[in-house]
């Protein structure tokens, strides 16, 4: 870029680019003149060419040496209707965050008994999407304003909203970027949030880590990691995460093993029903199932109809309660809330059944 000109020299700027800091610009994503100020070296390239008999130079210059007016002006770009973008290669995550400047997550999930490179369609979708409300809960920590029910603000949600930018080999390889460009000298809270992902994975199946982590997070989180957990287990996958930030001490490297994850999601399922709320309910029992641990009883009135699963340690009593017998039950309410509708699901896990 020409920048000055005088009777004896003709200056120039030359800013080096990796092929994602390319596709960034040449998409409109990110402005010229922030491509200078965030150069992904630190400096760029002078040259001045001399016009007569003088010599040419040729020195780097830091990016708060360059003379603001020597920068492109806000908004500005390369000017040209189409231009090819270059293929990026995904895996390699530090020049995804360092030359689009946005947080950057890759994980790869390896499936049991699956040597293909290929993933359940079913499977993917239910793990980016439980991935993404998990980070919306942790968000919506981080902004100070945790809620147990309703929708997540809109403004939370555009603020942690990943895009999924492809796939790639490796077991089987996700590539996610925050929709958005990051401030490097602020703290994004899509930035803040993978932090406390990162946390949470690497706590494994520790359980006094999880357990004050957890508590110390409140909101819909526990009930979020869960749901994360479980589409984990029910895919028999282990999971390596690498994140990456334009932040240069924002990064991590983590992985859960198949068996860790099973260990973590008893856990967290475990603390998840113990911060539920306890709820007791007189009824007659109209079902009962030890070996598939199911229940079903009514209200009094017949208002009311609760089903669900009984809990891990129900006393011996409730395997022998008698059909159409009144009992005071205490069950816990387990509410499953969607992040961007805020339609909710709620479940009843038995504890007891006391008779009247």
């Amino acid at each position: 870029m020409s920048v000055e000109d005088s009777p004896e020299h003709v200056t120039f700027l030359l800013l080096a680019l990796s092929k994602s800091r390319f596709n960034a610009i040449a998409s409109k994503g990110l402005d010229l003149r922030q491509a200078f100020l965030q150069a992904e070296e630190g400096f760029v390239y002078c040259f001045k060419i001399a016009i007569n008999d003088g010599e040419d130079d040729t020195y780097a210059l830091g990016i708060n040496d360059v003379p603001r007016d020597w920068l492109p002006l806000s908004n500005s770009d390369l000017g040209v209707v189409s231009v090819p973008l270059e293929v990026e290669d995904l895996s390699d995550i530090d020049k995804a965050a360092r030359g689009g400047n946005r947080e950057a997550v890759n994980v790869v999930l390896d499936l049991a008994d699956r040597a293909d490179n290929e993933i359940p369609a079913r499977n993917l979708s239910s793990f980016v999407g439980a991935f993404q409300e998990l980070v919306d809960a942790l968000g919506q920590v981080c902004k100070g304003e945790p809620t147990l029910r309703g929708a997540i603000p809109a403004e939370i949600l555009q603020q942690t909203r990943l895009n999924v930018a492809g796939t790639f080999a490796g077991s089987f390889g996700i590539s996610m970027r925050a929709s958005g460009f990051s401030d490097i000298l602020g703290d994004a809270l899509l930035r803040e949030a993978m932090s406390e992902v990162i946390f949470l994975l690497q706590a494994q199946d520790q359980e006094d880590l999880l357990s004050n982590k957890l508590h110390e997070l409140k909101g819909r989180v526990t009930s979020k990691y869960r749901a994360l957990l479980e589409q984990l287990d029910a895919s028999s996958a282990s999971l390596n995460l690498r994140w990456r930030s334009p932040k240069p001490d924002s990064r991590a490297d983590v992985e859960l093993s198949r068996e860790k994850v099973s260990a973590a999601l008893k856990l967290v399922s475990m603390m998840d029903l113990q911060m539920a709320e306890e709820v007791r309910v007189p009824c007659i029992l109209y079902g009962l199932n030890i070996r598939t641990r199911t229940y079903e009883f009514w209200t009094l009135d017949g208002n009311q109809k609760y089903a669900g699963k009984l809990g891990d340690h129900v006393p011996e009593r409730v395997s022998h309660a008698r059909l159409k017998d009144k009992y005071v039950a205490t069950v816990k309410k387990m509410v499953e809330v969607q992040s961007a509708s805020g339609e909710e699901r709620e479940r009843w896990v038995l504890m007891d059944l006391s008779p009247m």
